[in-house]
């Protein structure tokens, strides 16, 4: 993405990227000069000068920009000042916006954010401070609470383990890691969080990928890291931005019209909630917001009444898989199949009722015209006999 609007700007300015660095550096070699802030105002210039978009002023200016600071000579942080993307129509995703920036993200850690903030969405900061131990087994949560009840459990251990198998991870985040560091009104705030099956299918991609990158993974390392630095040492910097907008315009070609942030994937768990008719207050630590007025004096949950209603919402949550998909088309094949053949079955069959009513109507008909040709045949004083007697044996039978 960011190589495609670099050599925009390199073709336009005519000067390779080398040279944009020497341009740089020779301003830098004459601070003070006119010549000081000269690779500045070669990028204003044809930011504000040349006819772009708003989208791609914003994604050239951001490449161009990260060029010089990946080469050590950053530009000056005025650049490009008052270049932003007008607020796009749609900030609010459906379940399907996420399956299609899915499937334009290149690497399985960026697949990984993603799922990882539909199933549970925390605030951009407090995501790249995340750690592996924070994430804990539902399963030996749900096996510890049937301990603890002994045997007051409406649930069987079957049931467990299939809520297990739907929903693997849980989280809590005390407020020191939340908006506010819990000072202040902030104080108590705590986030309560799921991953469901779909999301830890991506964190198992990601894992073998930080393995392929020979990155660490141990309790106390952070969950998500940049990829930009030395993979050599076995370590992963922590991630210090998440960004959408490329996903977004690779996914729909136009910010203006529809793009998507972290922030914005609080909308769909806060959806699904509300169509799972979630008590408020149950589904506020599920959004790492604090319980309003009286009731945050009265209002305390356990971990398997959150989990209940996370249970409520996932069907608005987890998409249909590929296999699902297959399943469900092959058992519809299937039963419009058999219809199908019911039906062809109904139509033989009436077929062969039609057909045997036309040769007892032929048959009739033979037998009618082969009395009317006797009859023909016969004398008047015949016919009258016989006309007397059917007469007669009619009388009779009345």
């Amino acid at each position: 993405m960011y190589l495609k609007h670099l050599k925009r700007y390199c073709d336009a300015v005519n000067k390779n990227p080398d040279e944009l660095i020497e341009f740089k550096i020779d301003g830098l070699r004459n601070v003070t000069t006119p010549k000081e802030f000269q690779a500045e105002a070669l990028l204003n210039n044809y930011l504000f000068n040349s006819d772009l978009t708003a989208t791609i002023q914003v994604l050239l200016l951001a490449s161009v920009k990260s060029s010089y600071k990946a080469n050590w000579r950053e530009l000056n942080s005025n650049v490009g000042q008052g270049i932003e993307l007008p607020e796009p129509k749609k900030r609010t995703p459906k379940l399907q916006d996420i399956v299609e920036l899915d499937d334009v993200m290149t690497s399985h850690r960026d697949r990984a954010i993603l799922w990882f903030l539909e199933s549970s969405p925390l605030r951009r900061g407090t995501l790249t401070m995340l750690k592996w131990k924070d994430l804990k087994s539902t399963e030996l949560m749900l096996k510890q609470l049937r301990e603890e009840a002994k045997g007051q459990v409406s649930r069987t251990p079957e049931e467990d383990v299939e809520i297990a198998k739907k929903v693997p991870y849980y989280f809590v985040i005390e407020s020191a890691r939340l908006k506010g560091g819990g000072k202040g009104r902030y104080k108590g705030v705590r986030h309560v969080g799921f991953l469901h099956s779909f999301a830890v299918k991506q964190f198992e991609r990601y894992k073998q990928e930080l393995k392929e990158l020979n990155i660490n993974v141990t309790d106390d390392s952070w969950i998500f890291v940049t990829y930009a630095h030395n993979w050599a040492t076995g370590k992963g910097n922590q991630l210090q931005v998440v960004s959408f907008d490329e996903a977004s315009f690779l996914a729909w070609q136009d910010l203006d019209k529809k793009r998507f942030s972290a922030q914005d994937m609080r909308d769909l768990l806060q959806t699904a909630l509300e169509n799972a008719k979630v008590n408020p207050n149950i589904a506020s630590p599920l959004l790492g917001h604090k319980v309003k007025g009286a009731d945050k004096h009265y209002s305390n949950h356990d971990i398997d009444e959150f989990l209940c209603a996370y249970l409520d919402a996932l069907p608005w949550l987890v998409p249909q898989t590929v296999e699902q998909v297959k399943a469900e088309t092959e058992k519809k094949l299937e039963e419009d199949k058999k219809q199908i053949n019911e039906v062809k079955y109904q139509n033989n069959s009436l077929k062969q009722e039609v057909n045997g009513l036309h040769e007892r109507d032929k048959a009739r008909d033979k037998e009618i015209a082969d009395l009317w040709a006797m009859m023909q045949r016969l004398s008047d004083s015949q016919r009258k006999t016989i006309e007397a007697q059917m007469r007669k044996s009619h009388e009779e039978a009345e």
